[in-house]
């Protein structure tokens, strides 16, 4: 967890290298309205919701994962579905529950701070369920942001080496 720009995803790719991972990340489809799916067409992709995405992304992973890579992987979610109702939040529970039991290798959920503070940096258990979090194969990592003023030092730095 951290706010945005501090550096998340980077961290996570840079030690996925290092360790000779492949990064495997769920990309949400494109949100699609009510007036796309109403116009069809021959050249349409069917509708399918951000939920039942993640989870044949997430069921897909933990089976064949490991074939396709054989330096071994990482599954990277930026974001989960929105969880508008209780059925939503269960099925994005139950992907997510289901994943982390059956598979072999590490995933990370990165959750953003909004505007700098959070309800779900804070208490996570918004978007992700306890069953989760307690789980002994879970670990919670907080990232600070950079101050700026430390940035432009580095970067100056490299940029006179």
């Amino acid at each position: 967890a951290g706010p945005p720009g501090s550096g998340k995803s980077t961290v996570i790719r840079i030690l996925a290298a290092e360790k000779g991972m492949d990064v495997r990340e769920w990309i949400p489809r494109e949100r699609m309205s009510w007036n796309d799916v109403k116009k069809g067409g021959d050249t349409m992709v069917p509708y399918v919701s951000r939920i039942a995405d993640l989870e044949e992304f997430l069921a897909r992973s933990s089976r064949h994962g490991g074939l396709e890579s054989p330096r071994g992987q990482l599954v990277l979610l930026e974001e989960l579905p929105f969880q508008g109702n209780q059925e939503q939040a269960n099925r994005t529970r139950d992907a997510l529950l289901s994943f982390i039991q059956r598979t072999r290798f590490p995933a990370v959920l990165i959750v953003s701070e909004a505007g700098g503070t959070s309800a779900s940096a804070a208490n996570p258990t918004f978007f992700v369920p306890r069953e989760i979090l307690d789980s002994p194969l879970v670990s919670r990592i907080n990232l600070n942001p950079v101050a700026l003023t430390l940035l432009y030092k580095v970067l100056y730095n490299i940029a006179s080496a």
